[in-house]
């Protein structure tokens, strides 16, 4: 019974191949998304687990809050958590990461940049464990001008030799000159999925001196120990920090799996992911399979239908109710199975585009996406199956219907049953629509809002040496000689950056003690900084040229910030100071001038308060603006004059796309994976749709003879066929159009500066779906229109 269940089951598939192909591509393109969605999600949700001891490590922080000023630094600056380890049994261990930033890096003859290189403990092989290739975990890094590698850097820079003893020299924003380090240590390297990627790893110049800024990372007993602790912060607290700072101050703890995904705090070691984003990719995963099981349903209750005769005389004839569900389920899963290997394959086929734009690892297959596809696999063969045996159920029920009342009871439930299911599907559709054009419109006002607008032609030299800067004025006037070069300028951070140094600061005939209780972001900058970015005065003066003039301008958010009903005009000419030591870099001047704000780094937050100050003394970033013929023709100039000048340095450079592409990039990505669900699913429908419409044609075919016998035109025919469903699709839009308003409101309250939720987006994405869907189903009904009525009538 069984062989002969599966064959009649093949051959119900091949008998009707375009309900079989429709079907197949259907689901095998729903899961290849559903499986790269999950696949992603795991990813995300799997970082910094390498170690082996990864449960049990977490990260230290302060949180301060004082008045209106708030900041969560992702690092610690003070000493007392040096008794961290003593004071609190259930620290086991503590490492200290003191980041490089861009670190220049000489090996022998070569020269490169490293984003990797940190400075930290002698324990941090303790706290990071099993991550040392070569060395003594238990005696490295403990004493001055050491240094340990990664695997990378040895292959490369010492191929098929042993690195040991052999000598790196390093130069960074913390030193002023190239210093040699002895390697006594290769790591692995960090895989994708790590929050840092250390290439290089240094001892700490002086490991009893707890009061630098550093990233600070405790190995606890268990991976229970982290309530225990949080339990003793506070007397921790009590006892290390003096009472008036104690109250401003909330100490952390955060586990080294949550960084990734939950932490957004200043000055992160690098760009984070964020959960909001998985949970966003968790609901598209739910809307694609849901209109895939709506397509899939669709497209078997059609089928059914088509061949329900066939199947009423099967169970006439002696076959019980469970060999005809035994058919329906061997026909499902025969195309669920085919559909799932296809899906497979093609999730294959563009992973490595995919795996591009996420930087992903190579392509497997683990427990945790094969166990959400089982389930939507079983789900999609239940379904079906229950749906194949539909018509005998219903022939049972009005058999009993006209056993009792002698009549035949009207059934519109197929019609009904079609037009809700297109209706879900296209609501779903619609609001993929919706969604997808809002992303879109919203990466576009954070690429064109930002510092620069829409201006491509510059380039930046980033995370500069030094050196670099104290021969900055020599370099950008050899590099104005040069054709095609129209300005240059610096700053202290480069476009996409973060601004976070804040001080407090005094300001004449506005503060009223010595130091205001408020703090003010410096940015310090050229004195053509302003003009290179077309940023507008609306107050005052620009920058003086001469360096010896000290000068200070405010923002927009800076003069809010002090003193709100105060017009612009009044701020200028005012002595000024900030509550800083080193005069040399922050001198007491004047403000000259006020500025519009400066959407210098990201668009999530609002503009910081902010003072700019005329000084080149620790910009780290050079901009150069070139005329967009003379691109190719430049840059082999700025090179030799870089080459020339900085003969120890890799020339490395940005455009100032590539910057905030950089920083927006879990932001584009989304769009971009949103704009291909959001065509997929259409793709999904309209398939549905037309299986929809081709039934609906065949139910209606004597009427459609008919009425063309009796004179009607084909386009009234067509018009009559698509009322019906524009009606199931005007109804999905007004559903939709509400819930994707709400959605993609919530998704906007992550930017500070976000576009408004016009009503253009919404009339076109109801537009497009509209369109889409008639010119599917016109197409069915233009031809169901121009048939001969006498090949429909001729068997009636």
């Amino acid at each position: 019974m069984n062989f002969y269940t599966i064959k009649y089951a093949i051959r119900n598939i091949l008998r009707q191949k375009a309900y079989s192909i429709t079907n197949l591509i259907g689901l095998s393109v729903s899961f290849a998304s559903v499986f790269l969605i999950l696949y992603y999600i795991q990813f995300e949700s799997g970082f910094d687990r390498y170690f082996t001891n990864s449960d049990r490590i977490a990260r230290f922080t302060i949180e301060y809050n004082r008045d209106d000023f708030t900041s969560h630094f992702a690092r610690v600056r003070y000493s007392g958590i040096q008794y961290l380890v003593d004071d609190i049994p259930e620290v086991k261990s503590m490492a200290r990461l003191s980041p490089f930033r861009t670190c220049a890096v000489k090996i022998g003859e070569n020269k490169f940049y490293s984003k990797g290189a940190f400075a930290t403990d002698s324990n941090y092989f303790t706290v990071f464990n099993d991550t040392l290739l070569l060395g003594n975990p238990k005696n490295i890094l403990n004493s001055g001008k050491q240094a340990v590698i990664s695997e990378s850097i040895r292959k490369k820079y010492f191929p098929n030799q042993d690195p040991i003893g052999k000598k790196i020299s390093l130069e960074h924003q913390q030193i002023t000159q190239f210093f040699d380090y002895t390697i006594v240590g290769v790591m692995k390297d960090a895989p994708v999925q790590a929050h840092f990627h250390p290439e290089i790893l240094t001892s700490l110049e002086n490991q009893d001196n707890y009061s630098n800024w550093n990233y600070t990372y405790l190995l606890l007993e268990n991976p229970n120990s982290l309530d225990l602790i949080n339990e003793q912060l506070a007397n921790f607290k009590k006892k290390h920090f003096e009472a008036e700072n104690a109250k401003y101050n909330t100490l952390h703890l955060q586990k080294l799996h949550d960084i990734h995904l939950h932490s957004h705090k200043d000055r992160e070691l690098e760009i984070n992911g964020d959960i909001k984003n998985i949970k966003i990719l968790v609901v598209l995963a739910i809307l694609i399979v849901l209109v895939a099981f709506l397509n899939f349903t669709n497209l078997n209750v059609v089928s059914v239908e088509k061949r329900s005769k066939n199947i009423l005389v099967h169970h006439l004839f002696g076959s019980k109710l469970y060999h005809i569900s035994m058919m329906a389920l061997w026909q499902n899963i025969i195309i669920v199975g085919f559909s799932v290997l296809l899906g497979l394959t093609l999730a294959g086929i563009v992973y490595p585009y995919f795996q591009q734009v996420f930087s992903l690892p190579e392509f497997s297959i683990s427990s945790g996406i094969i166990l959400p596809l089982a389930g939507i696999v079983l789900l999609l063969i239940i379904c079906g199956s229950l749906i194949g045996t539909f018509p005998v159920l219903r022939h049972k029920f009005y058999s009993n219907t006209i056993n009792r009342n002698g009549r035949r009871p009207a059934s519109h439930s197929k019609k009904r049953v079609s037009g809700i299911l297109l209706f879900l599907q296209f609501a779903i559709v619609t609001g993929l629509l919706v969604s997808t054009f809002v992303i879109q419109s919203q990466v576009n006002l954070i690429m064109t809002k930002r510092i620069g607008g829409n201006d491509q032609n510059i380039l930046n030299i980033t995370n500069l040496s030094h050196s670099v800067i104290e021969d900055y004025t020599v370099f950008k006037n050899k590099l104005l000689q040069i054709s095609g070069i129209e300005d240059v300028t610096s700053a202290m951070e480069e476009p996409g950056g973060e601004t976070m140094d804040a001080f407090y600061y005094n300001l004449e005939g506005i503060t009223k003690e010595k130091f205001s209780k408020q703090r003010l972001n410096v940015l310090t900058c050229d004195h053509n900084f302003l003009d290179f970015y077309k940023i507008k005065l609306i107050a005052g003066n620009n920058f003086d040229p001469d360096p010896d003039k000290k000068q200070y301008i405010l923002n927009e958010s800076a003069i809010q910030h002090i003193q709100q009903d105060l017009p612009a005009d009044d701020f200028l000419n005012r002595k000024f100071e900030f509550d800083f030591d080193y005069k040399k870099l922050l001198p007491n001047g004047e403000i000259v001038g006020v500025c519009k704000d400066i959407h210098l780094t990201s668009m999530n937050e609002k503009e910081k308060p902010m003072v700019l100050l005329y000084q080149n003394m620790v910009n780290s970033c050079i901009s150069i603006r070139f005329s967009p013929e003379a691109l190719s023709r430049s840059l082999p100039e700025i090179q030799a004059t870089w080459n020339e000048l900085f003969p120890n340095y890799d020339f490395k450079y940005h455009f100032i796309d590539d910057l905030y592409l950089h920083r927006y990039k879990h932001y584009i990505n989304q769009r971009n994976f949103l704009l291909s669900l959001a065509i997929l699913s259409i793709l999904i429908a309209c398939i549905g749709l037309v299986a929809v419409s081709v039934s609906m044609t065949q139910a209606r075919k004597r009427e459609i003879s008919i009425r063309k016998a009796n004179g009607a035109k084909t386009l009234e025919i067509v018009n009559m066929l698509n009322k019906d469903l524009l009606w199931w699709i005007l109804s999905a839009l007004l559903i939709a159009f509400p819930l994707a308003w709400y959605s993609m409101n919530k998704w906007l309250e992550n930017f500070a500066y976000k576009i408004e939720l016009s009503w253009w987006i919404f009339a076109l994405a109801g537009i497009v779906a509209i369109t889409i869907a008639m010119i599917t189903v016109s197409w069915q009904s233009w031809k169901a229109a121009k048939r001969n009525p006498v090949e429909s009538l001729r068997y009636e």
